[in-house]
């Protein structure tokens, strides 16, 4: 009809017009067993959280999300619309209530290789970690690289906790610190002495830089991390003052990916 409105024959109108992709929010969590310290304000807990509330912001937004677990033998599950709410809730429940004593010094296998079919283009892939896992054989990594390829973005939701747990240590006596940052440490008690402490945090920076600088390509994203406070405090309340300042929802929020 606009062509049939020009005064010259031989002059047409095309118009083309362009589908609007749904972008696929890809939402992976750390689930190894490290992740439930400190006891009483877990990480393990906050993410989960997290998870959920950044799933129901995607999908209100009309995207696909994917959920999984980084570890472990669960398979990524895919929701869409109204029936992504109920859906993260019971992959966050299931994996709170994941079955067995924790082996806290354990990392167990990975499962990168069930996300690379949900790696779709134009995705955001969400990580949310403490940051402190073995990657031996790189299958982080690889899934890291994929993540920010075909205008794909990897964003970092780093949790740490080490200063809170330092801060709760009895350094009065000696003592076993097995269940500290999930790291192995002699099964004898220790001295808690400010160099096992200083070396530990010293560990922690070298892994985390050497993993930012491995993985930084085009499209990642990693903000400063969320800290847990030193002092003893309600997991809940600081779930909510800290979640909305997150500098991932921005990227979420408005799209705006690198690269």
């Amino acid at each position: 009809m606009a062509s049939a409105r020009q005064s010259r024959k031989d002059q047409l109108i095309v118009r083309t017009f362009e589908a609007e992709e749904r972008m696929t929010v890809v939402l992976i969590l750390d689930n190894r067993p490290a992740m439930r310290l400190p006891e009483g304000a877990e990480k393990l807990k906050f993410a989960l959280w997290a998870m959920e509330c950044i799933a129901t912001i995607a999908a209100e937004d009309g995207n696909d999300v994917v959920l999984a677990p980084l570890f472990g033998q669960g398979a990524p599950v895919r929701a869409r619309g109204r029936g992504v709410g109920p859906v993260a809730r019971k992959v966050a429940l299931g994996l709170w209530s994941a079955a067995g004593a924790p082996d806290f010094a354990a990392n167990p296998t990975t499962l990168t290789t069930a996300l690379l079919p949900f790696l779709r283009p134009a995705s955001a892939v969400v990580l949310l970690s403490d940051m402190l896992f073995d990657d031996t054989d790189g299958a982080v990594a690889r899934l890291a690289d994929l993540a920010q390829k075909q205008r794909r973005a990897l964003m970092i939701v780093e949790l740490d906790s080490m200063e809170h747990e330092i801060a709760r240590l009895d350094r009065s006596r000696p003592a076993r610190l097995s269940r500290f940052e999930g790291r192995d440490f002699p099964l004898a008690p220790v001295d808690l002495g400010e160099d096992l402490f200083q070396g530990a945090r010293a560990a922690a920076q070298d892994l985390r830089r050497a993993r930012r600088a491995q993985w930084a390509k085009s499209g990642l994203v990693w903000p400063a991390p969320v800290v847990w406070p030193t002092a003893d405090f309600s997991l809940a309340r600081f779930f909510t003052s800290s979640f909305p300042e997150l500098a991932i929802l921005r990227n979420l929020v408005t799209r705006e990916g690198p690269g």
